[in-house]
């Protein structure tokens, strides 16, 4: 198992071959087929998360300018095809973002914010189309790991992403993928952490990972317009 690195000169990363359902979750694969409710309630879904709020439904009936009962029905086909996860009356995720105490922050001009996984955190740069910064930890000893850009960061030299495929995985990608889905301050310690992930999966580069990313989401927004 290893973790190829590209130069940094490099105009394009090529995704990794064993992921092959970037296309399944790519969420503009399926964002365009949404209706205009759908669409206009994700949207102001993953501004308010982009901005550390964790919006309820009142709340975005306001935002959205739609009625309450559009925006649960909305919110409820969103939550069918895993756009969101619902707790209540509130919305606990909507990908990239989540309200969980998760270790993935992103700080952008909107506020500071919650990702659900080391590959949406790196994601987050191009879908809001600004420089952020990533603040998280490597998963195995807990040192701090610091990024900063948009299509390519700085920082984090040695980091590497461990990624997991989900094609043969049930359930929400929030509690049974997410998780596992981490950053490591070097090759060393994904290596030592993943254990019996590790023959699923496979430890990349931050320029990796952050090309899976900007696939995912990366015009996202601009699709749910």
């Amino acid at each position: 198992m290893h973790a190829e690195q590209p130069r940094q000169d490099e105009e394009k990363v090529e995704l990794p071959l064993f992921v092959d359902d970037v296309s399944r979750r790519t969420r503009r694969t399926w964002a365009k087929d949404l209706g205009a409710p759908e669409r206009k309630v994700l949207r102001e879904t993953l501004i308010a998360l982009a901005g550390g709020k964790e919006p309820n439904f009142s709340d975005l009936s306001r935002t959205s300018e739609l009625p309450l009962d559009r925006v649960r029905a909305a919110l409820r086909v969103l939550e069918a095809c895993d756009c969101v996860a619902l707790e209540g009356e509130r919305v606990r995720v909507a990908y990239p973002f989540t309200a969980d105490d998760v270790p993935h922050e992103v700080v952008s001009s909107k506020g500071v914010a919650r990702t659900c996984c080391a590959i949406d955190a790196l994601g987050v740069g191009a879908m809001l189309g600004e420089t952020i910064e990533i603040r998280s930890q490597c998963s195995y000893c807990g040192a701090p790991i610091r990024l900063r850009g948009r299509d390519q960061f700085d920082g984090g030299e040695d980091a590497v992403v461990f990624i997991s495929p989900t094609g043969a995985v049930r359930g929400k990608a929030i509690d049974v993928v997410c998780p596992s889905i981490n950053f490591y301050c070097n090759l060393e310690h994904g290596q030592a952490h993943v254990g019996p992930w590790a023959e699923r999966g496979r430890l990349v580069s931050i320029a990796q990972a952050t090309a899976i990313g900007i696939a995912i989401f990366g015009d996202l927004l601009s699709v749910l317009e």
